[in-house]
């Protein structure tokens, strides 16, 4: 199968950020272009710049919704949208626009929802489940303007007696979070619908960590690794690599795997199980930490100093494997590996998951590396780059007269133009591997340089930007 990568946020649109629906525009690119799969980029409600950094693991982000339809329903007026734009000149995301704009625009076309309905009422009652905590702990973020740990200590700590009482002071806001919920999950769905009337596979995204501004966080304490008054102990982080000299510092929250043992990781298994509605085909990511995971302590500066502690295993793997409900499964097999992590992504395959290559990491001078196309096997997930890497022009730029070791294992002319040299190593490598899934990053298939990068590993600014 070939498909394309290209996340929600890169779609084109007139209002500063793709869409749901926008996206049916793009199914039919695949669809006509011999295309039958479509990866994104996970598709949660952020609390920054990068998709992620989710403040849930169960929600739909806002800025995804459909202004054109609120506007054809007479729930948005021209001159609304126009004073609220978050249309960037340079056509990139802006997402300090979004941040400023977005909500309140939306907030003015929930002013004018007379009725919700039943359907409405039924997404409520069976999304229940994640919608209660996430739907209050969005309210209480506007009502705050900070982060959850900085509320009032009662609301804070989830005071028994305190929560029913600011509910009812924030009902409409309450309200309002979950209206966009329902609004988002019909387009998300109707997306899916039209994508599977035309053949295409949607390729989602399970991020390793959630950020600790986080509704799960807030929510479910006992489940990280927090102090006893809510602050991390350990964050989540790379050490140094491929791609930063000092490591990447993620910032999030560890899991407490003592407490989701002792309720059989029911969190996690939501999680997959509500993934597994969205999505054909689920990207686990960060895959190495289900071996051992690296954390540094609260507060580092860099992720040079750190720790390795050893992760849950087969255990983990089999649970997901059962709550992805029949939904394909691809381990982010990528970092630094060892014997441990190999043998546990070989048990991931065991039990009909894939694992990834990426064909940037092959060109290391052994002939047997596996990110070279002829070592993929057919249970691989095969890529040139992923959005964490240059865009294929841009990379050949940089290795400079180092790609003629490309071209010959292509056996492809060297002294083409950088441009023609990536398209014909996109056309080899779609011979070459035996991977049954092969996916091209957008960006490669147009042929578009360092501009277009979606995002550089360690770099906190300027990232997740990249738009059609």
């Amino acid at each position: 199968m070939k498909g394309i990568l290209l996340p929600i946020s890169s779609l084109q649109g007139n209002y500063g950020i793709g869409s749901f629906s926008g996206g049916k525009s793009f199914i039919d690119y695949l669809c006509d272009n011999n295309y039958n799969v479509w990866q994104l980029l996970p598709i949660h409600p952020v609390s920054f710049d990068s998709p992620y950094s989710a403040t849930s693991a169960f929600a739909l982000n806002p800025y995804y919704l459909d202004i054109d339809a609120l506007y054809k329903e007479g729930l948005l007026k021209k001159s609304e949208i126009k004073k609220y734009s978050c249309e960037a000149k340079d056509n990139k995301v802006d997402y300090a626009l979004l941040r400023k704009n977005r909500l309140a625009l939306l907030e003015i076309a929930y002013g004018r929802v007379k009725i919700r309905g039943a359907d409405y009422e039924q997404f409520c009652k069976e999304n229940a489940y994640w919608l209660e905590d996430y739907s209050l702990f969005a309210a209480l973020k506007q009502h705050f303007s900070t982060p959850w740990n900085k509320w009032e200590a009662e609301i804070k700590n989830r005071n028994a007696n305190r929560l029913p009482k600011i509910k009812e002071q924030l009902k409409e806001s309450i309200d309002f979070h979950k209206w966009l919920q329902y609004r988002l999950f019909n387009e998300f769905f109707a997306m899916k619908a039209y994508a599977r009337e035309k053949g295409i596979k949607l390729f989602g995204d399970v991020s390793m960590y959630v950020t600790y501004d986080s509704c799960d966080v807030w929510a479910n304490r006992s489940l990280f690794m927090l102090n006893s008054r809510g602050g991390m102990k350990v964050v989540a982080a790379v050490p140094p690599d491929y791609f930063s000299k000092t490591g990447q510092l993620w910032g999030e929250p560890i899991y407490n795997y003592e407490n989701m043992r002792k309720d059989g990781y029911a969190w996690w298994k939501k999680r997959v199980a509500h993934n597994s509605r969205l999505f054909d085909i689920l990207r686990i990511d960060h895959f190495i930490a289900f071996s051992r995971y690296y954390c540094v302590k609260a507060g580092n500066a860099t992720a040079k100093y750190g720790a390795w502690v050893e992760g849950e295993g087969e255990k983990l793997i089999d649970l997901i494997t059962e709550a992805a409900n029949g939904a394909v499964l691809a381990a982010e097999s990528l970092g630094a590996l060892d014997d441990k992590a190999n043998a546990l992504t070989e048990y991931a395959k065991s039990k009909g998951w894939y694992d990834m290559r990426v064909v940037q990491f092959g060109f290391n001078g052994d002939i047997d590396n596996i990110h070279l196309p002829h070592m993929h096997d057919t249970r691989s997930v095969c890529y040139i780059g992923t959005h964490d890497n240059m865009t294929l022009v841009e990379w050949l730029k940089y290795l400079g007269d180092n790609s003629r070791a490309v071209c010959d294992y292509f056996e492809i002319p060297y002294g083409l133009s950088v441009e023609n040299l990536a398209q014909a190593i996109i056309g080899s490598v779609q011979v070459k591997s035996r991977a049954e899934y092969k996916i091209f990053q957008m960006q490669d298939i147009l042929g578009l340089g360092a501009d277009a990068r979606m995002n550089t590993p360690g770099r906190s600014t300027g990232q997740w930007k990249y738009r059609l």
